[in-house]
């Protein structure tokens, strides 16, 4: 099922067993019997944006571990991903910048059982298509 955040900015392939949640600022996706959560923030910063330099400072302070962090461009995006572990749990992160526009993507989990999702996760992540 693609998915038109309300907004307008952006849209992803959501398999039909997610569920949404919509707030302000935040959308939730997760699935009934699921392990964790994948939130997607948007932003229009107002001047361009580098998706790995805003990788670098949202790490700032999350983690003490290095964290590889992958940058690739796509369709005019510029996509900057990664994950790590912080007690018990499982993050995975993505930023997507296009021009002033900053799609923030986070997926947390149980780390005994980040497994069971990561895969479906990975491909809603990658599906994401800055609209604006």
């Amino acid at each position: 099922m693609k998915y038109i955040s309300k907004s307008k900015w952006y849209s992803i392939l959501l398999p039909q067993h997610w569920v949404v949640e919509e707030e302000e600022g935040c959308t939730t996706f997760f699935t009934e019997d699921g392990v964790g959560a994948l939130q997607i923030s948007a932003y229009d910063t107002g001047e361009n944006q580098s998706a790995e330099k805003n990788m670098l400072e949202y790490l700032e302070g999350e983690t003490e571990n290095e964290v590889k962090i992958f940058v690739s461009k796509i369709h005019q995006q510029e996509i900057a991903n990664c994950s790590y572990q912080k007690d018990d749990d499982f993050f995975k992160v993505w930023i997507v910048t296009k021009g002033k526009y900053l799609i923030l993507i986070t997926y947390v989990s149980d780390s005994s059982l980040n497994d069971k999702e990561t895969e479906e996760v990975d491909d809603i992540a990658k599906s994401l298509e800055v609209t604006k």
